[in-house]
């Protein structure tokens, strides 16, 4: 960023230059593994690629959010994972929701089919080099990996939040508006059905399940239909319909985390500053569910540590 910003002008004229006369290539990704929350592969471009791909995100973000139904929460404006927490919450105090659909799409950014995409994206977008640039953005996924199956999408770039809710969208058309779904939202590859009767959402399952087959996804085996009073495993959380806990896999990771934090400060790799700021971050998820109790424990151990 900083060698970017060094020439700022003559850069952003040559990226100027290579998307008018489409002369831009996709440099190839970094790829990092992360294992928290799970294993997975985050990809990164150089800087030069990233203010490409915010460009365009600025641009063709609005004219595909508006037509993206209420109830999904991912990587937009006025939404995240707190509001769809909540919201899920408020289903829950609503009548008739006494049995959850929990869905879960499997390798949801690797499967994203750029045949089908591509589709979503001709039907809103009309400007020729706009489209041949996103097909190349699309395509340099499989470029960087050896794959030339025309699927996936690579964690980590802008464009692909934007990519996925495109894709999730077909999801959600088809069950708000074919299944006639009331009680539905999605985060991601996560959705959450409500309704009263264990033989309806039964189902609405089949039903999804071979739609899902039309746009080449699958769901999770871990997809399952419970009543909601159990409470309902939702991004981290645990809800129920009068109080939201954190869900044990995450509090066993975070307490964890602590620890090595307080090691690192004690050894001096880390500032106060930076301890602080990482505790006060988990403590900021913390509080959005009922864990007043587990808070103090939490400190009480940083004191004694």
């Amino acid at each position: 960023m900083l060698l970017f910003n060094a020439n700022l002008e003559d850069n952003l004229t040559d990226i100027h230059n290579d998307l008018v006369n489409l002369t831009f290539i996709p440099s190839h990704y970094r790829k990092i593994t992360i294992h928290e929350p799970k294993t997975r592969d985050i990809r990164i471009v150089p800087f030069r690629d990233r203010v490409i791909h915010h460009s365009i995100h600025n641009i063709i973000n609005p004219i595909f959010d508006r037509g993206f139904i209420y109830d999904s929460y991912a990587c937009r404006q006025g939404k995240g994972l707190h509001k769809a927490v909540d919201r899920l919450n408020a289903f829950m105090k609503k009548a008739n929701t006494e049995y959850t659909l929990w869905g879960d799409v499997t390798k949801y950014f690797d499967n994203i089919d750029h045949q089908i995409l591509s589709r979503e994206l001709n039907h809103k977008i009309g400007d020729i080099p706009t489209l041949e640039i996103l097909r190349r953005i699309i395509g340099s996924h499989n470029l960087s990996d050896s794959n030339k199956d025309g699927r996936g999408i690579p964690i980590g770039n802008l464009t692909s939040q934007l990519f996925a809710n495109i894709f999730g969208n077909i999801l959600d058309s088809f069950v708000k508006n074919k299944l006639r779904v009331k009680y539905y939202l999605r985060y991601m590859d996560n959705f959450v059905i409500l309704g009263h009767n264990k033989q309806i959402l039964t189902r609405l399952l089949a039903q999804i399940n071979e739609f899902m087959g039309t746009i080449k996804l699958q769901l999770n085996p871990k997809t399952r239909i419970f009543p909601s009073k159990l409470g309902i495993p939702f991004l981290g959380f645990m809800v129920f319909k009068d109080h939201k806990l954190v869900v044990s896999q995450n509090v066993k990771r975070g307490r964890k985390r602590v620890k090595n934090l307080i090691k690192l400060g004690k050894e001096g790799r880390i500032s106060r500053e930076y301890f602080i700021d990482s505790l006060r971050s988990w403590f900021a998820f913390l509080e959005k569910a009922d864990t007043y109790r587990l808070r103090q424990k939490i400190v009480a151990e940083i004191k004694t540590a």
